[in-house]
């Protein structure tokens, strides 16, 4: 062994502890502000909407049943990773969706990783520069950027930090063995486990650290002039080592059984595992070798790095012998180094293994490789580097003069490299911007760049970016899916609902689509369709909440109330915190005529949804349906002061009060409702109040506005009449007007409205024609009869009994 290696075996760390932290501070620092540009920047669309700003557990944060979710739930979203969840949440919990929290959460971690990690190296080998050099290294290298500067990977720096600080613990096993810092050592293992599976190769990692730089597994140095029994005690001692370093690692082993099964589960329940037919072995296999000699190469030389690195299917056979070659290669030379330079094998050893769960073996996903893979792997590249450069030159002046320089030009063009590299990820424009410049047929970022765009009505731009990565991979349904949205908001339905069927035809398990296309089916008018698509979005997601009350919403509208009932009842019972659904199942039970149980919905749904102008306009309509008039107005005032818009509303609360004999204010809110909408209906709802508040002029004018416009609206030609035949006012009677008013209104109605009967009775009786006048009225009472409205039956044979007397009708003497 020569000197320059020598000095780079493990010893004690120095009485002089100041050197090192100075180093850690500054390290620590120059990291946190090259990353602090990262709380300035925005969630990206891509992943972090299902992870964060659009995802309600995360939202919500560590309260309610969303801790339990984390730990069961969270299966369902492709990885069994509860701690993960939990650290979005409990961000949540404090900092709400602010990005810049998030953000800086996950620089805090990189900072404690990068301090862990120099921790390590510093105690395990005893040199502090090599330490320096490589923690830097990790810390500023580009290739770091994306577990660092995106949110959605916040598992991967949380994972990290498990798997350092059990780097670390275990640097503290092995100078003092005991089982309870070995359990140390366990439990932050599974704890890193349950952030991310990545660190199933964390024992594998340890055996390493035996060889180097812990020195737990070491047959001896000895040169070939040995005797062999020397030879052989060597041996014996490697051995040993061997057996005792797995065995004391067997529980991991274990654990690392069950999980990859686990793991394997969770990414297949969401249909993340390519099968053989989309990703076929001979792919995958091609493609392992391929990937990790590009990592290699991105660490060498880190341009044009990106989110998504689309897998081209099977490589060219030459790129994959020379990968192969090289791969083969660098293993033979960095086992002959074994026993010399222990730190290169270690460190390469590190980065297939570390990598190898990572590599695509197993298709997680349509991509071939991502940097985020190489957060971990990058320790045992560093190894080589730092320590390689260092034992190349024996004496400590001359790695002063070269190696020192030579490091200080690498990790300041990391330094700039990664700087740049930040400044692509700030929002979804630039970093998929960003991809299409180094990727121009990336179909991923031509879809995330299109949701994008979409989300801020930039419409054309977003369909061109659709069309293009459906262009770059016709067989993808996610971008037909989102075509089918575009239109969907373009109000396009028609070329929706193709797209949605496209969409379909690829993946018909796609639920999304079917809940999407049923919406499309429904504003088309087509519910039946619509129904059945909803159902096939069930039978996928059966406790979807929106898409039940999607469907009990057309259901409802097919007048299938009891089906629609059932849906909305389900949909409670899975979420009753959604107010959506309460608010649905109230117009279910007012449509059916249970006003009772209506109001009780829709105070649960307002009791949620505060803020909801329709669900409190809603209860108010069935508190008028019970009789409550005064808790209606209230609801109705709370309506309107939401929202003052509603013309519905209005007039809803106009009509309340008129029925209060509150007619002052009813004729103020219907006159304030017509500013704001010219309404024939709402104009003739105002000549009725101004007639029953005796403002007979007013409300003529109110009615012949509306005949101006509409000459054969009915009410409109019965108010009229009715003012003109019985006004107290002799100057605005005509008799003769009124009957062809009154007789038209009765014409148009197939004279089967008992008071526009009425109202021509009383006509005919102001122009003398009593007889005729009785005649009509007791026609009214048999109509009013048949109709089930036994009261106005008898008021109308009453008003009969007045003609026949000579008496004509006058209004504000009874009469209405």
């Amino acid at each position: 062994m020569n000197d320059a290696t020598a000095n780079l075996q493990p010893s004690r760390r120095s009485s002089d502890e100041r050197p090192a932290r100075l180093l850690l501070a500054a390290l620590l620092v120059v990291t946190f502000l090259l990353y602090l540009p990262t709380g300035s920047h925005d969630f990206v669309n891509f992943d972090d909407d299902i992870y964060v700003y659009e995802n309600e557990r995360v939202a919500e944060g560590l309260g309610g049943d969303n801790i339990a979710w984390a730990f069961s739930g969270s299966y369902r979203m492709g990885n069994w990773d509860p701690l993960n969840w939990l650290s979005l949440m409990a961000t949540a919990e404090f900092f709400g969706l602010d990005p810049a929290a998030h953000h800086l959460v996950s620089v805090a971690l990189h900072l404690a990783n990068v301090a862990l990690l120099f921790l390590f190296l510093r105690r395990a080998t005893g040199a502090l520069w090599p330490a320096f050099v490589a923690a830097a290294m990790f810390a500023w290298h580009p290739l770091q950027v994306e577990t660092v500067a995106w949110v959605s990977e916040r598992k991967g720096a949380l994972s990290g930090f498990f798997w350092l600080l059990g780097m670390w613990l275990y640097a503290g096993y092995a100078e003092r063995p005991s089982k309870a810092r070995l359990a140390a050592v366990l439990t932050v293992f599974v704890l890193g486990l349950m952030s991310k599976p990545a660190l199933l190769t964390f024992p594998f990692a340890l055996l390493l650290l035996d060889v180097w730089p812990l020195r737990r597994i070491n047959g001896g140095e000895g040169a070939a002039s040995e005797s062999e029994e020397r030879r052989a005690a060597g041996f014996e001692r490697l051995w040993s080592g061997c057996r005792r370093a797995v065995k004391e690692k067997l529980p991991m082993f274990a654990i690392v059984g069950v999980w990859v099964f686990v793991a394997h589960g969770a990414q297949t329940a969401v249909g993340a595992v390519g099968d053989s037919e989309l990703a076929p072995w001979s792919w995958r296999l091609a493609n392992a070798p391929v990937a990790y000699a590009r990592h290699l190469l991105h660490f060498v030389w880190p341009s044009g790095l990106i989110p998504f690195y689309p897998h081209p299917g099977m490589w060219p056979w030459e790129r994959v012998t020379a990968a192969v070659a090289f791969l083969v290669g660098g293993s033979a030379l960095a086992a002959r180094q074994l026993e010399r330079r222990p730190f290169l094998a270690v460190g390469w050893f590190w980065f297939l293994g570390v990598l190898t769960p990572m590599i695509q073996l197993v298709q997680i996903g349509a991509h071939s490789m991502a940097d985020r893979y190489f957060y971990l792997p990058m320790i045992g590249v560093s190894f080589v580097v730092v320590w390689g450069a260092a034992s190349l030159f024996e004496d400590d002046l001359k790695r002063r003069r070269i190696v020192a320089p030579a490091a200080m030009v690498v990790l300041l063009g990391c330094l700039w490299a990664t700087h740049r590299q930040i400044g692509f990820w700030r929002n979804t424009e630039t970093l998929f911007s960003r991809t299409l410049a180094v990727s121009p047929a990336n179909h991923v970022a031509h879809n995330n760049l299109g949701i994008h765009l979409m989300d801020q009505g930039r419409l054309d731009e977003a369909a061109g970016h659709f069309q293009a990565s459906i262009r770059a991979k016709p067989g993808q349904p996610q971008a037909l899916f989102n075509l089918g949205t575009l239109y969907s908001k373009a109000g396009r339905t028609a070329d929706a609902i193709g797209q949605y069927r496209a969409a379909l035809a690829l993946d018909a398990d796609y639920a999304k689509a079917h809940a999407n296309l049923g919406e499309a089916l429904a504003r088309a008018g087509r519910l039946e369709e619509a129904c059945a698509s909803y159902e096939a979005a069930l039978k996928l997601e059966p406790d979807n909440v929106v898409v039940l009350n999607n469907l009990g919403n057309a259901l409802l509208k097919r007048g299938l109330a009891a089906e629609a009932e059932a849906r909305l009842q389900e949909a409670v019972r899975i979420d009753p915190g959604w107010a959506a659904s309460r608010y649905n199942l109230g117009r279910v039970h007012q449509a059916v005529g249970r006003a009772d149980l209506a109001v009780a919905d829709y105070r649960e749904a307002v009791a949620l949804k505060p803020d909801d102008a329709p669900a409190w306009n809603n209860l108010a309509n069935a508190l008028v349906d019970l009789g409550r008039r005064e808790e209606a107005l209230e609801a109705y005032r709370r309506s309107l002061e939401l929202d003052s818009k509603q013309f519905s509303t209005r007039v809803n609360f106009a009509m309340t009060l008129e029925e209060a004999g509150r007619v002052s204010e009813a004729i103020d809110v219907y006159r304030s409702a017509l500013r704001e909408r010219a309404d024939a209906r709402t104009m003739v709802l105002l000549g009725g109040a101004l007639t029953t508040a005796g403002r007979y002029v007013e409300a003529v004018e109110s009615f012949r506005r509306v005949l101006r416009a509409n000459p054969g609206e009915p009410a409109a030609l019965d108010g009229a009449a009715r003012i003109l035949a019985a006004a107290p006012d002799a100057g605005l009677r005509d008799g003769a007007t009124a009957q062809g008013l009154a007789a038209r209104a009765v014409e148009l109605t197939g004279r089967k409205r008992p008071e526009y009967l009425e109202t021509l009775a009383a006509a005919q009786a102001e122009s003398g024609a009593f007889a005729e006048a009785a005649s009509i009225a007791e026609e009214a009472s048999a109509v009013a009869a048949r109709n089930g409205r036994p009261d106005l039956a008898r008021r109308l044979l009453d008003r009969a009994e007045t003609f026949r007397s000579g008496r004509p009708l006058r209004l504000g003497e009874g009469a209405r």
